[in-house]
Order: structure tokens, then C-alpha cells, then sequence
């Protein structure tokens, strides 16, 4: 009796070695699935963080494309304004060389003879006072602005004025906004910047039809 006892523990029977089997398989997929279960978590996390840090860094770059564009933008406008604002000193040096005013157009007074400070033959003249191709007497030609005329109006751009010895009387700067892509749009941008809102009747920026129109302070 003993040893049949014996017997059966040496070699248990088959069934019981068939459950003993499927308890250690079950208990294997139990803990495969839970291994498979973590990893999916994990797998599942790293792809919302890396969701998370997508949408962070796409964040920043509009953010960072957004204020390259405004500096850019702010830059260009300065660097017309200062262009502009070189016109003047062309001007400005070219009395302090000859003695004399920029001379005015014989048919049209109030219209300077811009092109002037481009070339001349007048006495004591130092330039080219500005890197400008010479078209006529009225007019010269830049690659940032196109075909520019000087004229003489009364600061209001009320009407022509032909004496820069009266206080009202300004020289302004003509530029014919669609003489250059985006020349409308820089001209606004240039306006708000120097008189604080887009007025087309008064401040140092003005319009009139095709054209843009800046004072520039010469006395």
C-alpha cells in the first residue's frame, strides 16, 4: 500500500499532469498579458508626450515665425524711412556745396530739378549725392522705390507752392506706389509708423491717386 502510494507520487497520473500544465500555461499568459499590458501603456504614453512636445514645438515656431516675420517687416520699414530721410540730406548738401536751392523746372516751378543731385555741371557741386540712376531733370530712379520727383507743396498738400522761403512751403518726395511689389503696403506701414495712423490728408505721409507723397524737412 505504501509503495502504490509511493508510486503515485513518484508518477501521478495523467490528468493530473494535464492540470498541473495548464495551471503553469495559464498562469504564464497571465503574467505575458500583464507584461504586454505595461507595454502597451508605456507605448501608449510615449506617444501622447511625444504628441504633447509636437504640439509645444509647433507652438513655438509659429510663435517664433510670427515675430521673425514683425521684425522683419519693422526693418524694412525703417531702413525706407531712413532712405527717405537721405533724400533730405541729398538736398541739404547740395545747397551747402553750390550755395544754391535744388533749381525748379522752368515749365512747372513747384516740380524740383531732382536729378541734380544725381549729375550736374553746377559750380561746387560734390555728388552724386545719392546712388540713384539719373532719368531726367525731374526725375531719377531707385531700385527700392522706383521713378522719384521732388515737388513743392504747402505742408497741408493743400496746393503747389513755388518760394521755400515762405515757413509753409515743403519739398515732398513723390513715389508712385505700384512702381515696386508691395509698394502700397511698405508706404502704409512707413505712414503708421511716422504719423501714427493711415491719414491720406495730413501728417508727413500722404496720397494722391497713384502716388505717395513724404516731407522732408530741407530748411
Amino acid at each position: 500500500m505504501k509503495i502504490k502510494n509511493l508510486k503515485k507520487l513518484r508518477h501521478p497520473a495523467s490528468s493530473e499532469v494535464t492540470d498541473i500544465l495548464a495551471r503553469r500555461v495559464s498562469k504564464a499568459n497571465q503574467l505575458d498579458s500583464g507584461s504586454h499590458k505595461r507595454f502597451v501603456k508605456r507605448g501608449a504614453m510615449f506617444g501622447l508626450d511625444a504628441r504633447i512636445a509636437l504640439a509645444i514645438f509647433g507652438a513655438l515656431s509659429v510663435i517664433s515665425g510670427a515675430s521673425l516675420y514683425s521684425a522683419i517687416k519693422e526693418a524694412r520699414v525703417t531702413a525706407t524711412i531712413v532712405e527717405l530721410e537721405e533724400m533730405a540730406k541729398a538736398v541739404v548738401a547740395y545747397h551747402l556745396d553750390t550755395g544754391s536751392f535744388v533749381p525748379r523746372d522752368s515749365s512747372t516751378p513747384s516740380l524740383l530739378k531732382v536729378g541734380e543731385v544725381v549729375q550736374s555741371s553746377e559750380r561746387g557741386w560734390g555728388g552724386p549725392y545719392l546712388p540713384y540712376e539719373w532719368v531726367s531733370d525731374t526725375n531719377i530712379s531707385s531700385s527700392g522705390f522706383g521713378p522719384i520727383w521732388m515737388k513743392l507743396w504747402l505742408s497741408d498738400f493743400s496746393a503747389s507752392c513755388t518760394d521755400l522761403k515762405d515757413s509753409d512751403c515743403k519739398v515732398w518726395i513723390q513715389i508712385n506706389k505700384n512702381a515696386v511689389s508691395g509698394g502700397e503696403k511698405l508706404m502704409n506701414d512707413v505712414e503708421l509708423k511716422v504719423d501714427g495712423a493711415i491719414d491720406s490728408l495730413s501728417g508727413y505721409v500722404t496720397r494722391s491717386g497713384p502716388f505717395y507723397f513724404y516731407r522732408i524737412d530741407v530748411k
